[in-house]
């Protein structure tokens, strides 16, 4: 939120599933994302399909999204570029990011040094 209030930005949130049935748990997730986000003044969209990083990056560019926060599963280290991302940034060469892991590490990627991130 802090780098959507600096640059006067609107905050999207998206969540991508992939296609079939909604779950008990799934629907009590995007509950409790949505909680969250109307909490914060934000618009969230849920898409189904097979490939996530792939819509998320049409969504992006329909948005004219300056800026994307991804989260990503925690570990041992600083969080890494993800698959996922890796395929962002080549779709969106020119968008920055913030990684955010399960403990809440960030790691800024402005958009020329997303390369040089270990996967």
């Amino acid at each position: 939120m802090a780098v959507a209030e600096k640059e006067q930005l609107p905050i999207k949130v998206v969540s991508i599933l992939s296609p079939g049935p909604i779950g008990p748990e799934e629907s009590q997730t995007i509950q409790q994302l949505h909680n969250i986000v109307r909490r914060c003044g934000a618009e969230l969209t849920v898409f189904f399909n097979d490939s996530p990083a792939l819509m998320a990056a049409v969504y992006a560019r329909q948005c004219d999204a300056a800026y994307l926060v991804c989260g990503i599963p925690g570990g041992d280290n600083s969080p890494k570029a993800t698959p996922f991302v890796e395929t962002l940034h080549e779709l969106l060469p020119t968008v920055a990011f913030t990684l955010v892991d399960d403990d809440n590490r960030v790691v800024e990627l402005p958009a020329a040094q997303m390369a040089a991130v270990d996967s």
